[in-house]
């Protein structure tokens, strides 16, 4: 007797996917959800940028007439599959900051909470931050998708350590406890783009490093002249339409509309 599989991927109801057309029909937004899930396998194992439409949709069960009805082109897949990785991990931080992670520890430990998490996010998406740094080299825009991201994902914890320091609403403390992050952003990065890196850490010893960092940064006396510097928050992803950079897509036969080149709009984020 066969047992009904779990949906492989679970999308927010109210998720806006650039480049992904509407659903309207359960089997449409099974087949939507289908190429998603495998499209995550591809990025999690290196395999995206060497797989065409036809051979995801193949995978997928469809043809690539209808893959190309629920997807733009293959970029746009890609897009998707970020959104949707980024979406589930809001949602799941909203979801532990709802039931109390933060609350009621000291100020050490909360730094060392949101510093695992921190670590254990960009430990879980490692694949997909390496994809989306070679497409970015092209396409810019595609760091705004997790940018953007990154940064409500810090402003929690930024929040939850000035709780756990007294500081709420202290926006100057709060400014030192963001530019901590913003360091830690970069170290996290660097640990994945460098394969083999001067000083390789275990995680546990990136965690200790990092929450030295965090608490060294939040403690200093910032000179006079440097609590000016505005902080600015992420650019919005820009759409990836037609315009400037052009990709082209996996035919299905010659001179049909899946093997044309397309085109992206390429704004810096």
């Amino acid at each position: 007797m066969k047992t009904r599989r779990k949906p492989l991927t679970a999308i927010p109801p109210d998720l806006d996917l650039e480049g992904a057309h509407p659903v309207k029909q359960e089997r449409s937004r099974q087949l939507r959800d289908k190429a998603l899930a495998f499209g995550r396998q591809l990025v999690e194992q290196g395999r995206f940028a060497s797989t065409s439409m036809a051979d995801i949709s193949s995978a997928v069960g469809c043809s690539v007439g209808a893959l190309y009805f629920r997807f733009r082109d293959k970029e746009a897949l890609f897009a998707s599959v970020v959104e949707v990785a980024m979406a589930r991990e809001l949602e799941q931080l909203a979801v532990q900051v709802a039931a109390g992670r933060y609350h009621g520890r000291s100020l050490h430990d909360t730094v060392t909470l949101c510093v695992q998490d921190y670590v254990a996010f960009v430990q879980k998406n490692d694949s997909m931050i390496r994809a989306l740094y070679q497409r970015a080299t092209e396409e810019p825009g595609y760091w705004g998708i997790v940018r953007e991201a990154a940064y409500r994902m810090t402003a929690t914890w930024i929040d939850a350590v000035a709780r756990a320091a007294d500081r709420a609403g202290d926006r100057a403390f709060m400014r030192q406890a963001g530019i901590a992050f913003q360091f830690v952003s970069s170290a996290l990065v660097y640990s994945v783009l460098i394969d083999r890196p001067v000083r390789p850490l275990s995680r546990q010893e990136m965690v200790f490093w990092l929450v030295e960092m965090v608490m060294h940064f939040i403690g200093l006396q910032v000179p006079e002249p440097l609590r000016a510097t505005p902080v600015a928050r992420p650019a919005k992803a820009p759409e990836l339409r037609a315009g400037t950079t052009p990709t082209t897509t996996p035919t299905t036969r010659a001179g049909s509309a899946a093997s044309r080149p397309r085109t992206h709009k390429v704004t810096a984020p």
